[in-house]
């Protein structure tokens, strides 16, 4: 819907827009939560979102355009894509998780991502070359906005993540060894060190064309 009413020309510029609430999540939901939790009672750690649901319908339905009639018959479903990229996502997430226990040199590491790359790269070839709609358009690469988005995008949700598991796993840490100090700032959040310039930077993303 939001592709749809941004048009192709904004639609990197909304798409990095669109990633702000998600950088400064992590910034501003553990203090609204803390807030919420020690002024009410915890039901309201969910009530809290029905105002947002609410506005968020109302807008959508003043704001956004209203779907053109389509002509003819939907596209099908690209099964095989479907086959393609969901065993691959599968290898990949299944290699990602053991590599942190076993290490990226074990055979059942090697083997997943060997079968989850196999796989995109199958579905590649497929999505460039099949005469209909692809599960995944990997042709939208070819402009330069989008791609600036999604890299920009992804290096900073990578690097945000990256962050708090550190942060995370450092804190556990301390809490074992038994250091106080860190035991009364384990309860303050953690923002994210990069939220002070991701959360400017991804709009400005899409306006490299």
């Amino acid at each position: 819907m939001v592709a749809g009413a941004a048009g192709p020309r904004r639609m990197a510029r909304v798409m990095g827009l669109i990633s702000v609430p998600i950088t400064l999540g992590p910034v501003v939901g553990p203090i609204i939560g803390g807030l919420i939790l020690q002024n009410l009672s915890w039901q309201w750690m969910f009530l809290v979102n029905i105002p947002f649901a609410i506005a968020a319908i109302i807008l959508a339905l003043v704001v956004l355009p209203a779907d053109p009639r389509g002509s003819g018959r939907p596209a099908p479903l690209d099964w095989l894509g479907v086959f393609l990229l969901c065993p691959g996502f599968a290898a990949i997430v299944y290699a990602l998780s053991r590599a942190g226990g076993d290490g990226f040199g074990s055979g059942g590491v090697i083997a997943g991502l060997a079968v989850g790359l196999l796989l995109f790269a199958c579905y590649i070839a497929h999505a460039l070359r099949t005469a209909g709609t692809p599960l995944l358009d990997v042709r939208l690469f070819r402009a330069k906005g989008f791609t600036a988005s999604m890299t920009t995008m992804f290096l900073i949700g990578g690097g945000l993540r990256a962050h708090r598991r550190l942060v995370r796993r450092r804190l556990l840490v301390a809490v074992r060894r038994g250091d106080r100090g860190v035991r009364r700032r384990a309860g303050r959040p953690q923002p994210p060190a990069a939220a002070p310039v991701a959360a400017p930077s991804e709009p400005v993303a899409g306006d490299y064309q």
